[in-house]
């Protein structure tokens, strides 16, 4: 569903509807400009012993998490 809806895979019936415009027709690179994806495996990053809670945020035991 997420690679249909930035576009890497065409849907082949439905729509996709951003902000109240139709983007099914959009190629990806367009599509990027407003919506944007992250890979990444919390597990073998710096955050490893945080939460997923914690990793979305950028909290680690209460502080803010730097790099």
């Amino acid at each position: 569903m997420l690679n249909a809806i930035a576009g890497v895979i065409p849907l082949d019936l439905g729509r996709i509807i951003l902000d109240g415009k139709e983007i099914q027709c959009q190629r990806e690179h367009i599509r990027a400009g407003s919506i944007g994806r992250l890979f990444h495996d919390p597990m073998m990053g710096a955050a490893a012993s945080m939460t997923i809670e914690e990793n979305r945020f950028g909290i680690a035991q209460g502080e803010a998490f730097k790099l």
